[in-house]
């Protein structure tokens, strides 16, 4: 089976600056965590963020 790409984002409220990359950084993680712990293993993380959008990208998802 081929690998994908997967790109989740969630759209906010207008969240403060103080800590955006420390919450990507986290959903990011959890989201990776998540997906190991449901059998699906990817090769790299990306995490996203803008005070209106977290996002995170999981590389070559299986």
């Amino acid at each position: 089976m081929q690998r994908q790409n997967l790109l989740i984002e969630i759209g906010t409220e207008e969240l403060p600056p103080v800590g955006l990359f420390e919450l990507g950084e986290a959903f990011a993680a959890n989201l990776k965590k998540l997906c190991d712990e449901a059998g699906f293993d990817s090769e790299q993380v990306h995490a996203f963020v803008t005070p209106r959008r977290i996002a995170a990208r999981l590389d070559a998802l299986n």
